[in-house]
């Protein structure tokens, strides 16, 4: 699972013009409080917005600590 995990959040592009890193802890703590609270936490916007790479920021933080587990949702399309 750790080498499938890493071929996920490494497809997940979190650079502007693959050079420029756009932190965001405001948007990372935010998802972090509201995985806090909830068993389930849905991260929504349209598209490009940065959805993947605030998940990519919280589960590379998350994975400090804990073991974490990347999958796509193609994955469980059946």
């Amino acid at each position: 699972l750790a080498d499938h995990t890493k071929l996920i959040l490494d497809g997940v592009r979190d650079r502007v013009g693959g050079r420029l890193h756009l932190d965001r802890p405001a948007v990372t703590q935010g998802i972090l409080d509201a995985m806090a609270g909830n068993r389930v936490v849905l991260v929504a916007g349209t598209a490009g917005v940065g959805k993947s790479a605030a998940a990519k920021a919280v589960v590379t933080f998350m994975a400090r600590d804990h073991f974490v587990a990347g999958f796509r949702a193609e994955e469980f399309a059946g």
